[in-house]
């Protein structure tokens, strides 16, 4: 059974100005269901990809990884990991990432964290993947 927004939005508390949110989405409670879905299934191997990028030098995989998670919690207004990503996205951006000096643990930390409450959230619709 899908969660309804409208009548279980104390179960996004994640979502910073949740009416904001929604009045993107034209106040349909269903699509941000399905956006949520689709991030949670998109992202949640991140930490491990973010990680496997940079151990192999592919930067640019690297930068193109936050970059886009950057634009999506933005508008889904997954603050934590959106101030934590533009952060990171501006460093990868400007050519000074070096990967031995750079750390990527509070982006990383705050995508596991969102997983996380995104995997309880959406138990319902994602079990068994």
């Amino acid at each position: 059974m899908p969660i309804h927004c409208k009548q279980m939005n104390n179960r996004y508390t994640f979502i910073e100005d949740y009416e904001a949110v929604m009045e993107r989405l034209g106040g349909n409670p269903l699509l941000l269901d399905k956006l949520l879905r689709k991030f949670f299934l998109a992202y949640r191997n991140t930490h491990q990809e973010l990680d496997s990028f940079i151990g192999c030098g592919k930067l640019v995989e690297a930068h193109r990884l936050v970059h886009s998670i950057k634009g999506v919690s933005g508008n889904l207004g997954l603050s934590e990991v959106y101030r934590q990503s533009v952060a990171l996205d501006l460093v990868m951006k400007d050519g000074s990432f070096d990967p031995a000096v750079c750390d990527t643990a509070l982006f990383t930390a705050a995508m596991d964290s969102l997983i996380s409450m995104l995997e309880t959230v959406l138990e319902s619709d994602v079990s068994g993947l």
